[in-house]
């Protein structure tokens, strides 16, 4: 099966996950001095799913790398696969509730990879990520994700596209913001949601704010203002986990 889409998933841990998962794996490259638990756990899955291993030398992988912390294994995976909003509300089961997590302005490949590791651990459905050359799935989004890019869908179309589709369907449109109104855990976060965040340096817009259900805050002790948007997403998503499973 030839594909050309392909992307480097990089480091032990990654690698198992996408394995786990059903992405087509056209190779795996394993650096041929190593053998530890996780290497072989690689090489038994691979094998296990008929799947090319090839040993190389540490300087291959180098030049191969995207990230420059591989581990002594890459993988070279199909692309995730980016659905729209509607593919996502088209397939949505109704019998039990949904969340999604829409992204206004993630500029760092870290913080969009660790808001999608945290939506994964949490149960997020998709992500809406922002249609911008910045935020793209890289070697590093995965890497950081851990696997959680094998676990959410991704949506990429326009942010407010995205924002009346899921109103249309129903969700309540949640924004995190420093101005926000109440503070996170005295908002219903329960039944189908859309949590916006934007990035801790820059405010979401007049026109944005005008167009969601409820505006949340975190609250803030010291001098300090804001929260790494990939911590805030984090609170916010078992705030709602909580509330999800109190009596």
């Amino acid at each position: 099966m030839q594909r050309d889409n392909l992307v480097n998933i990089e480091g032990k841990n990654s690698v198992i996950e996408v394995l786990k998962g059903s992405r087509y794996i056209k190779k795996i490259y394993i650096e041929s001095s190593l053998s530890d638990d996780k290497i072989r756990k690689i090489i038994n899955i691979s094998k296990d799913k008929n799947i090319s291993v090839e040993y190389v030398t540490r300087s291959f992988l180098r030049n191969l790398s995207k990230t420059q912390n591989f581990q002594g294994v890459i993988a070279m995976v199909e692309a995730k696969k980016i659905v729209s909003s509607k593919f996502y509300l088209d397939k949505l089961d109704n019998s039990m509730p949904h969340s999604v997590v829409l992204l206004r302005s993630i500029t760092y490949e870290q913080n969009l990879g660790a808001i999608i590791r945290t939506c994964a651990a949490c149960g997020v459905d998709a992500v809406v990520i922002p249609k911008n050359r910045n935020s793209k799935i890289s070697p590093l989004v995965e890497r950081i994700s851990m696997g959680g890019v094998n676990e959410v869908l991704l949506i990429q179309e326009s942010f407010y596209s995205a924002l009346k589709n899921l109103k249309k369907a129903g969700f309540k449109m949640v924004a995190l913001e420093v101005t926000g109104s109440k503070d996170y855990y005295e908002e219903d976060l329960r039944g189908n949601v859309g949590f916006i965040l934007g990035s801790e340096s820059e405010t979401l817009d007049k026109n944005l704010l005008s167009k969601v259900d409820s505006l949340i805050k975190i609250p803030m002790l010291g001098n300090i203002s804001s929260l790494n948007v990939s911590v805030a997403t984090g609170i916010v998503l078992y705030e709602r986990y909580r509330q999800m499973v109190s009596k």
